[in-house]
């Protein structure tokens, strides 16, 4: 076997690529951010609180 070949590569295309590739992978983690951080907010209730007494049984 003749290994003496050379594999022509397009550097152009490889910059598309890569550009695709890091805007695809910005997007999903933008896309991770804010499907949890604007619906998933932190409640402070107390021992006092209704819902509180409602789930241990002494309402």
């Amino acid at each position: 076997m003749n290994s003496n070949f050379q594999i022509h590569i397009q550097s152009n295309k490889v910059k598309e690529r890569a550009e695709k590739k890091l805007k695809e992978m910005k997007a999903n983690k933008k896309d991770k951010r804010a499907s949890s951080s604007s619906i998933v907010k932190p409640v402070r209730v107390g021992k006092d609180d209704p819902i509180v007494k409602r789930m241990l049984g002494q309402l």
